[in-house]
């Protein structure tokens, strides 16, 4: 396999155009859209993720099925839920975000490198609700561009920002909500003080999601008391769980 890297991404979801244009061309959406600023209204507020491996961990425990798994994750409390659309490294595909997300009276995150409004079509068609866009991948020309064309078929925009310099490039195209990414994308460490201090630098009426690093509900009470904020994002530790149901709920009463 090669090593995971943004520029080896941005070739694979070129090679996948045709892919995003033939599911726009043979489906409907079967779902409305649900949105994602309402959510956060509790003291905790857990989206919670669905992807068979990453390139930081590997392949991760599939014996408790998507859908079993995702009925967990809402009994347990989760707001939205992550479904990955990425192949490659994280095993997910946008056929998966269709089939797993047709029953969930939740908002769906699409989470993908997304470089191109294609994809953005195919996630729309594929019931997501959200749309991750990283503004490490992007330049601020095509960030602003697929924020304005996420918005404007009515679907939320999420921008993932990791360092100060990411953060620099968010804020100049006026996102509503945030998430900070603890774990570089490129050397793929985990870098708490960094992803601290990117979080105090974020205006108070930006919407602020923590994402990575979370493995227990110790992880989040330091983030939760440090950065001040509710709102996490959380994968891998779930999909090691074998109760996310339990998990999600003691994430939830840390506090």
């Amino acid at each position: 396999m090669n090593k995971f890297s943004l520029s080896l991404m941005r070739e694979i979801k070129k090679g996948e155009l045709p892919d995003m244009v033939s599911i726009v061309k043979r489906y409907k959406r079967l779902r409305p859209i649900f949105g994602l600023k309402e959510i956060f209204k509790d003291n905790i507020n857990i989206i919670a993720e669905i992807k068979k491996s990453s390139p930081s961990h590997g392949a991760f425990n599939t014996e408790i099925a998507d859908e079993e798994r995702i009925n967990s994750y809402i009994k347990g409390g989760a707001c939205a839920i992550s479904i990955l659309g990425e192949e490659k490294f994280f095993g997910g595909s946008y056929h998966s975000i269709r089939d797993l997300s047709v029953n969930v009276n939740l908002p769906i995150l699409c989470k993908d490198f997304v470089f191109y409004k294609e994809q953005i079509d195919a996630a729309f068609i594929c019931g997501a609700d959200i749309i991750l866009l990283i503004a490490r991948a992007l330049s601020l020309l095509d960030l602003k561009e697929l924020y304005d064309y996420t918005t404007s078929i009515g679907l939320a925009p999420l921008v993932e920002v990791t360092s100060n310099d990411d953060l620099k490039k968010a804020l100049k195209i006026d996102p509503e909500i945030i998430m900070i990414n603890m774990r570089d994308l490129e050397s793929l460490r985990i870098d708490f003080a960094q992803g601290l201090d990117v979080m105090k630098k974020i205006p108070q009426e930006i919407e602020t999601i923590s994402a990575s690093a979370i493995e227990n509900k110790e992880d989040l009470l330091f983030i939760k008391q440090k950065g001040k904020i509710n709102n996490f994002l959380i994968g891998s530790a779930l999909m090691k769980s074998r109760s996310p149901e339990i998990f999600i709920r003691e994430l939830k009463n840390v506090c």
